[in-house]
């Protein structure tokens, strides 16, 4: 798959846009925490391809406390866009989680966009049954920059189309500083809720060192 992006990027070199942006951190409270973060994008013309990325691994006294990996691919064309996530959780007991979706964006600003989406959602646990629902999927996502500070930040609201007291919150903020040197500081806070789980949120924040290389 990495020789193929190559491939890509070196044929459509004179007309492919990228965004590249990637995060190693670290944060300790009571117990070690290790995270990673990954937006990384392509766009040719009218379409895009984007691979967001989050994981992070917790422990205390050498238990295991968290080991949680989320993965968003997002292919768009123009205002249109399908979409594909990717959960495992080691603290729900989450083996697998997939959440496929179609829907709309709409820009109020270069700096603002709201998007719908009707998603279909399955989800394995390790002791129980295969389950699965029918979502809505609101979105909110900012980016703001001033001087050599950035902020982005994006929250994902998804209830059950049948049952809203059963509902999904994603939700990231960012913020970095000299992003402009291709690399920087970059301190990351990630919420992930679930209400009918035995265990609501799963929270993390890291402090780490951000790479990102973009061509516009």
């Amino acid at each position: 798959m990495f020789l193929i992006t190559l491939n890509l990027v070196y044929c459509f070199k004179d007309t492919l846009r990228y965004n590249l942006s990637n995060e190693l951190g670290y944060f300790y409270s009571n117990s070690h925490s290790a995270n990673f973060q990954g937006e990384n994008s392509f766009s040719l013309k009218n379409y895009q391809l984007s691979f967001n990325t989050s994981y992070t691994y917790a422990n205390s006294n050498s238990k295991i406390e968290q080991n949680e990996f989320l993965n968003k691919i997002n292919f768009s064309y123009n205002n249109w866009f399908i979409n594909h996530i990717f959960n495992t959780s080691y603290s729900r007991q989450i083996k697998t989680e997939n959440l496929i979706g179609v829907g709309y964006v709409y820009r109020l600003k270069k700096q603002i966009s709201i998007s719908y989406a009707f998603t279909a959602q399955d989800r394995r646990y390790y002791i129980e049954n295969l389950e699965y629902h029918l979502r809505h999927s609101f979105r909110v996502k900012f980016k703001m920059k001033y001087q050599f500070i950035g902020l982005v930040y994006e929250c994902y609201y998804k209830p059950n189309i049948l049952k809203l007291n059963d509902f999904i919150i994603y939700s990231n903020a960012k913020v970095t500083m000299f992003e402009d040197k291709g690399v920087s500081l970059a301190f990351s806070d990630n919420i992930n809720y679930q209400s009918v789980e035995s265990v609501r949120l799963v929270h993390s924040f890291s402090a780490g060192i951000n790479f990102s290389l973009n061509k516009k």
